[in-house]
């Protein structure tokens, strides 16, 4: 059944004893639940990763129909594969590109491909690179390399997305707790993190979409590590900080 969303912001009209119609402010129940319009295009960087392949099948059962994955060296394994096939066959234009975003003309030419399937609509850079060490061991050369796709990555997104993106709802970087927190070996990994926050914080102040989520220890199935002994982990660091668990429904509402 359709009905018109703007009569349900319209004051009830309700009777009273004498029969009489008057106005009341009444609340309705409803569930908010993000939805991304088929006609626009999604572009995921690290998108042939473990999150990049969950948050694609995220975007597409809220509407997503044209996505663009970067991944540096492009479908390398059997689930990958499986995966965006099984996305064709379901209708879904999926590209798959090996274009850098740390180079100015890497961003510019994927956001153009993106845009030949349609207004890009969202940005969500999950690239990543690690390359830890203690702070007397790291290089310049490690701290460029973990920097290239998350801070030149994220900079080069922000300056051509405000040129080109006209109709942006989403510019989303995948950062982590290590840069406020801290992470013993990932000190170039925790920078490279920050700087991408500082750089949606900006863009916020600009009244651009712009938004960070800070992730932890990841189950072995999106990051190198091992799940039984960073479960134990996780609780303890839940536990000295005080944080409420959030039930998955919502986060992903």
């Amino acid at each position: 059944m359709c009905c018109d969303l703007r009569q349900l912001c319209l004051p009830l009209q309700v009777c009273d004893e004498v029969g009489s119609v008057r106005d009341a402010d009444t609340l309705l129940p409803a569930i908010p639940r993000t939805s991304f319009p088929p006609t626009k295009s999604y572009i995921i960087t690290g998108g042939l990763g473990g999150f990049g392949l969950e948050l694609a099948q995220w975007l597409i059962e809220r509407g997503a129909r044209n996505l663009i994955l970067t991944s540096r060296s492009g479908i390398r394994n059997g689930y990958q594969a499986k995966q965006v096939q099984s996305w064709k066959e379901a209708g879904i234009t999926i590209v798959v590109s090996t274009k850098d975003v740390a180079s100015i003309g890497g961003t510019r030419q994927l956001i153009d491909a993106a845009s030949q399937l349609g207004p890009v609509g969202g940005i969500f850079n999950l690239a990543m690179v690690l390359k830890d060490a203690m702070i007397e061991n790291l290089s310049t050369k490690l701290f460029q390399d973990v920097n290239k796709p998350k801070y030149d990555g994220t900079l080069n997104l922000d300056s051509v997305s405000r040129e080109k993106c006209l109709e942006l709802d989403h510019f989303v970087v995948f950062s982590s707790v290590s840069c406020g927190r801290g992470n013993a070996g990932q000190s170039n990994y925790g920078f490279a993190n920050s700087t991408m926050e500082r750089i949606c914080e900006k863009r916020r102040q600009d009244n651009l979409p712009g938004m960070g989520t800070c992730y932890r220890k990841c189950i072995s199935r999106f990051r190198i590590y091992h799940p039984a002994r960073d479960t134990l982990n996780c609780k303890l660091y839940m536990m000295q900080y005080r944080i409420v668990p959030v039930p998955f429904s919502v986060v992903t509402a």
